[in-house]
């Protein structure tokens, strides 16, 4: 009597890994908004399954702030304690990097840049050095990006969506590659 039981559990149970572990490694769509000074962190929404899903949003982050309040020391002794398997895992990075861009492929994307110093010439100068972004985009019909300057007041204000195939199968190889870096003797 158990034992007709145990196999459908089994195969239940089975049956669930297998569905999580595609669901996992099938490539998914993740989107990124960040709105600066206003919201100031980071939104995230995520589709499963090649996209095929409905959208799943993700807790905001907040956007990281440097105060400088971590001293110097501090610092240099984090890197003292990093260890001689940190270098054989930094001997490995091209490789990591590799499979970490393999693994994310950029779909489109959008910038809305307000922005103005209170001086004009500066806000003009400024308006010049992003104008090969603006008007020689390359990638002009997966990447929208517009400036608008004011002259006569300070303004920032930094509005960017990105959104991007992310495929975790071709992250794999970095991960053994990893794994084997730090528990290899």
């Amino acid at each position: 009597m158990l034992g007709p039981v145990l196999s459908v559990v089994a195969s239940l149970l089975l049956f669930l890994i297998a569905a999580g572990g595609v669901m996992l490694l099938a490539p998914m769509r993740i989107e990124a908004r960040a709105v600066f000074p206003e919201e100031k962190f980071l939104r995230t929404r995520i589709r499963f399954l090649w996209g095929s899903t409905p959208w799943v949003r993700l807790p905001a982050v907040s956007l990281p702030r440097r105060d400088g309040s971590e001293s110097r020391t501090r610092r240099a002794s984090k890197k003292k304690k990093a260890g001689g398997r940190m270098k054989s895992l930094f001997s490995a990075g091209p490789k990591i990097i590799k499979s970490l861009l393999a693994a994310i492929k950029f779909e489109c994307g959008e910038v809305k840049l307000e922005y103005g110093s209170g001086d004009p010439a500066d806000t003009g100068m400024l308006f010049g050095y992003m104008a090969p972004i603006i008007y020689a985009n390359p990638a002009a019909d997966k990447f929208k990006f517009s400036a608008i300057p004011h002259y006569d007041d300070e303004v920032f204000r930094f509005e960017g969506v990105a959104q991007i195939l992310f495929r975790p199968a071709y992250l794999l190889p970095a991960i053994a590659l990893i794994a084997w870096k730090l528990i290899r003797p």
